[in-house]
C-alpha cells in the first residue's frame, strides 16, 4: 500500500493552517524563543580558548573536554535537550489534534507538562537517544536509519494516553514505531530532505522564518504519521483476514 505523496501531505497541513496561519506560528513561538536563549546563555557562560590555545596539539579538544564537563554548561545542554523535546512533543501533538478534527487547538507550548504525558514523553526520548547513540557507535548512517525507524514513537504514546491504556510499554511505543517505518524510512528521508529549501530560506531570512516553518514541519510530519498508522493498520487487518 502506497503512501500519500509529499505534495499530498503539504496540501493537507496548508489546507488545515488556512486562514489560521497566526495560530499556527504561535503553537511553535515560545520554543522557538526559549531555544534561542538557552542557546544564548550557553555561548556567553563558555569561556572563549585563547588563540594561542587552539592552535596547539589537542588544544580544541581540552577546549570542549572542559566545557562539556563544566556542570553547569551540562545543566543547562540537559535543559536544552528537554525544550526540544518540549517542541517537538508539544507542537507536533496540537497539530496531530488540528489535522484530525478541523478544529484549531487551545495554544498550549506546554502540553509535554501534561501529567499524563511527562513520563512517558521523556523515556521514550531518552530511549530513542540511547538506541540511536549505541547504533551510532557502528557507524554514522546506521544511526541515522534507526533515528527514522523510532521517529513514531512519541506520536505512538500519545495515541496511547489518549485512549485511555493505562499500562503503557514504553519499548513497545518504540518497537512499535520501528515496525510502522519498516520500508517507509526512506520516504521520511525524502521528506526531510523536502523541506531543506525552506530551512536555507528562514536562515537567511534570520530565522523569522522558522516562525512558519516549525507548525509547517510538524504538521507534514503529523500527517505523514497518520498516513503511515494507516497504512499499517489496513495491512495487519489484511494478514489477519489472510489467517482465518
Amino acid at each position: 500500500m502506497n503512501l500519500k505523496k509529499r505534495s499530498e501531505l503539504k496540501r493537507e497541513v496548508k489546507r488545515t493552517y488556512k486562514g489560521h496561519w497566526g495560530r499556527a506560528v504561535s503553537m511553535g513561538l515560545l520554543p522557538m524563543i526559549l531555544v534561542i536563549l538557552i542557546e544564548q546563555i550557553v555561548n556567553r557562560m563558555a569561556p572563549k580558548p585563547e588563540v594561542e590555545q587552539t592552535m596547539t596539539y589537542g588544544g580544541g579538544f581540552s577546549y570542549f573536554s572542559e566545557n562539556f564537563f563544566n556542570p553547569l554548561i551540562l545543566i543547562i545542554i540537559i535543559v536544552f535537550a528537554f525544550v526540544l523535546v518540549n517542541q517537538k512533543f508539544s507542537v507536533q501533538s496540537m497539530s496531530l489534534n488540528w489535522l484530525r478534527t478541523r478544529e484549531k487547538p487551545e495554544f498550549s507550548w506546554g502540553s509535554v507538562f501534561n501529567a499524563k504525558y511527562f513520563k512517558g514523553t521523556i523515556i521514550i526520548f531518552l530511549l530513542e537517544v540511547f538506541f540511536t547513540f549505541l547504533w551510532s557507535l557502528l557507524l554514522i548512517i546506521p544511526g541515522l536509519v534507526k533515528s527514522y525507524s523510532y521517529s513514531q514513537a512519541l506520536f505512538i504514546y500519545k495515541d496511547a494516553v489518549d485512549a485511555g491504556e493505562t499500562n503503557i510499554s514504553y519499548l513497545d511505543c518504540i518497537t512499535k514505531s520501528r515496525e510502522m517505518m519498516n520500508g517507509n524510512k526512506w520516504h521520511m528521508f525524502v521528506l526531510n530532505l523536502s523541506f531543506l529549501g525552506w530551512i536555507i530560506l528562514s536562515m537567511i531570512t534570520l530565522f523569522i522564518g522558522y516562525l512558519w516553518l516549525i507548525p509547517y514541519t510538524a504538521g507534514t510530519y503529523a500527517a505523514f504519521y497518520d498516513d503511515v498508522k494507516e497504512k499499517f493498520n489496513q495491512k495487519l487487518n489484511s494478514e489477519t483476514s489472510d489467517n482465518i
